[in-house]
């Protein structure tokens, strides 16, 4: 079984209704040897994500499977769809929640790429030596600040919540100690890192949230985190 030229219009509009382009994706064909049968998935690239849906003829029901679920879990299933239009709308939840990844895949790559070559390619020999001004200073708290709030509002566990904040009182703490830029970049920036890919942070990739991470880091990199 492959999508239908039909089914592939409907995800493909859906899709670009989101903002995602069609080509980042592909079909994979999934064997269930137990019932002997083959089902299609649609497959992102980049994070190999994927929204997968067969037909049973007999009862007429659709089984539909995506990941990541609601709530960024990794997988969430739902045995039984009774229409095609019942798929059509987990398709779109699954199109949502695919953008929200898909920004915060490229977020974190653009951040690894920076981490491993700031210095020659972002150009900043020329503030190795520099301290913050004190305006440049309170921007940032504020920030943090700000990032915090956001955190406060989403779904994490009072342990998460409670790492989230010793991180972020960390970087302030930094920030007093008056390092260099470049030093304090590159603690900010491993901090950061090691907070988004944390286990169980998922809900983290709130687009409200990736906004302001984006934000801070333009500001601590004079604006060249991102051209």
């Amino acid at each position: 079984m492959k999508i239908t030229p039909i089914q592939k219009k409907s995800f493909h509009d859906i899709l670009v209704s989101v903002g995602i382009d069609w080509k980042q994706f592909k079909e994979n064909i999934i064997a269930r040897t137990d019932f002997h049968t083959e089902y299609p998935r649609l497959v992102h690239k980049a994070t190999e994500l994927f929204f997968g849906f067969r037909n049973n003829e007999i009862s007429g029901n659709w089984y539909v499977e995506f990941s990541p679920g609601e709530n960024n879990r990794t997988l969430s299933s739902y045995p039984i769809t009774r229409d095609w239009d019942g798929v059509i709308q987990l398709f779109k939840v699954w199109a949502e929640l695919m953008k929200r990844e898909i920004d915060a895949y490229g977020f974190l790559n653009q951040l690894k790429k920076f981490n491993e070559n700031q210095i020659r390619s972002q150009g900043l020999y020329d503030i190795n030596e520099d301290k913050f001004a004190k305006e440049e200073e309170d921007f940032i708290r504020s920030q943090l600040s700000e990032f915090g709030q956001r955190i406060i509002k989403i779904d994490l566990v009072q342990n998460q919540l409670s790492e989230i904040q010793k991180r972020i009182e960390y970087l302030n703490s930094r920030l007093d100690k008056k390092y260099p830029k470049i030093d304090w970049l590159n603690i900010f920036v491993g901090t950061i890192m090691s907070t988004l890919t944390a286990e169980g942070m998922e809900s983290l990739k709130d687009p409200s949230v990736m906004d302001n991470l984006k934000l801070l880091f333009h500001t601590v990199t004079s604006w060249r985190f991102l051209k």
